[in-house]
């Protein structure tokens, strides 16, 4: 069975099993539509229709918590950690389809935030750029989540330090999301920003598929 099998079939048993715990998916779709059509009403304006698009920052959070609960430490939970070690591929496999599962919902529940900002804020669309700068975020997010939950899988107060370590490593690429989403608002030119992010999203990549595999190989 080839690494693209393993991955394949990781990302397809993880996506499934997610599927099936309905109540949970729910909760993470609802969210941004809770949080949404909550402040509706306070950006109708020019100037808070700016500070709007940047609840997707606090949302893509959200949602980093949320898949470091469920990543690896489910499989820890469920004594199907030892088998996904045993499997016969490299761990950099496994790391990378539990990132693609993470991407996968980050990014759904990203594109789903600013569409209904759109609706519910009655903002002009964003233009492609700002979903360029979405993907770039969202992958770095999805790599951060991976590595928190390996990182916390078997920490007795994973549940109180997960938000500290999510939000401590997520400030760089947040941020120059941040950046390059107000300046592409203001119609400004984001070369520079779009140039880092891409730099720093490779570098996430690296770095952490390295320490992610390492870490599954130590425990």
């Amino acid at each position: 069975m080839s690494s693209l099998n393993h991955l394949l079939t990781l990302l397809r048993k993880d996506l499934t099993v997610e599927i099936r715990r309905s109540q949970e998916i729910l909760v993470v779709f609802m969210f941004p539509l809770a949080v949404i059509i909550g402040l509706g009403f306070m950006v109708s304006t020019m100037y808070a229709g700016f500070l709007a698009y940047h609840l997707i920052w606090p949302l893509m959070l959200f949602e980093a918590v949320f898949l470091t609960t469920t990543i690896f430490m489910r499989e820890v939970e469920k004594g199907t950690m030892n088998g996904i070690k045993l499997l016969p591929c490299s761990p950099v496999v496994v790391c990378i389809a539990k990132s693609i599962y993470a991407f996968i919902f980050t990014l759904s529940t990203s594109i789903e935030a600013l569409i209904l900002l759109v609706f519910f804020g009655r903002l002009h669309p964003p233009s492609i750029q700002v979903y360029y700068i979405v993907l770039l975020v969202s992958i770095n997010i999805a790599l951060i989540s991976t590595f928190s939950s390996v990182l916390t899988m078997y920490s007795e107060g994973k549940f109180i330090i997960i938000p500290f370590i999510i939000t401590l490593l997520s400030i760089p690429s947040i941020s120059l999301g941040a950046i390059g989403l107000q300046k592409i608002l203001l119609n400004i030119a984001i070369d520079n920003e779009l140039k880092t992010l891409i730099t720093t999203t490779i570098i996430t990549v690296l770095i952490n598929t390295l320490l992610i595999s390492l870490e599954i190989e130590e425990e």
